[in-house]
């Protein structure tokens, strides 16, 4: 009851602002576990994404300031992915689908 309580004090911006970091959790993830190289063996970026966006979730009705600090989070995973350089290669090649969806739903990484 207290979880759906929650839910809804959520505005529908910070519903999609969460939604969004975990697709984007979820879609480096995705690029992990079909084995695309260059990833480290614990890859940083699902965690940090994830656990912003549950902190969204969590935090958000409380304490507004945790929206800034996911978008720091995001822009953080996000300019890691642009310098390491080969999402675009992968967007282009949609044949080749887990790297595709997972750099489709990650957003850059």
């Amino acid at each position: 009851m207290e979880v759906k309580n929650m839910k809804n004090k959520l505005s529908p911006v910070t519903k999609l602002h969460a939604t969004g970091l975990l697709m984007a959790s979820l879609g480096i993830l995705i690029l992990y576990l079909v084995g695309l190289p260059g990833f480290p063996r614990i890859p940083p970026g699902p965690i940090i994404l994830g656990m912003a966006g549950i902190l969204v979730i969590a935090i958000a009705p409380q304490w507004k300031w945790i929206l800034i600090i996911s978008v720091i989070a995001a822009l953080f995973v996000s300019v890691g992915g642009i310098i390491e350089g080969s999402s675009w290669g992968r967007l282009a090649k949609a044949d080749d689908f887990g790297p595709f969806i997972g750099t489709a739903f990650s957003g850059s990484d």
